[in-house]
């Protein structure tokens, strides 16, 4: 038997999740994400889409709390409505392969332009690494989009490279995986 919302998204797709069902006179609480993961053998006791969140919306207010949290979106509740999750992007995702340089004898990976402009970064943008992944995080992050016009710029260095990976490899993967999203492979 299918769950309700099973075969809503798949992996990569963007979702929005609703807290709670809308209606008029109370605004809504909805977290949007990207699906990592779903099914059934998850760090939950139900079937759910594991999803990295990218906006997160309470009482109709923008929020920052769970930006860049990982949170489980149930394929199914005991109080289920139409519209509880809906997809909002199916990627089309931009993919670059990027070596490792070194800087002063540290590994260094240069980001720049396009790969950066596609995800909606720009130069003064905040943003967060949450496990392998560049979260756009308005002001709350705690890095800084670096560069001048459409040139945005980040520099990853030594230990935040190593924070990312157990073994700095010679290359790396990186995808624009959703808006203020990309992720580092």
């Amino acid at each position: 038997m299918t769950l309700k919302y099973e075969k809503t998204a798949e992996i990569g797709d963007m979702i929005k999740a609703y807290d709670f069902q809308p209606y008029a006179g109370r605004a809504p609480s909805f977290i949007e994400g990207k699906v990592v993961n779903k099914g059934y053998d998850l760090s939950v006791p139900y079937a759910a889409y594991e999803v990295v969140v990218t906006r997160d919306v309470f009482g109709g207010e923008e929020e920052q709390a769970r930006i860049g949290e990982t949170f489980y979106v149930p394929f199914e509740s005991t109080m289920d409505y139409d519209g509880r999750v809906e997809v909002i992007v199916k990627p089309s995702p931009m993919v670059v392969t990027r070596k490792i340089g070194r800087n002063k004898g540290r590994p260094r990976l240069w980001l720049e332009g396009k790969i950066l402009t596609a995800a909606g970064f720009g130069p003064g943008d905040r943003y967060n690494f949450v496990e392998g992944w560049i979260i756009k995080n308005n002001e709350e992050g705690s890095r800084k989009i670096s560069g001048k016009g459409d040139k945005p710029i980040v520099d990853i260095l030594g230990r935040a490279l190593e924070e990312l990976f157990d073994e700095i490899p010679e290359t790396v993967t990186v995808t624009v995986a959703g808006p203020g999203l990309i992720l580092i492979r």
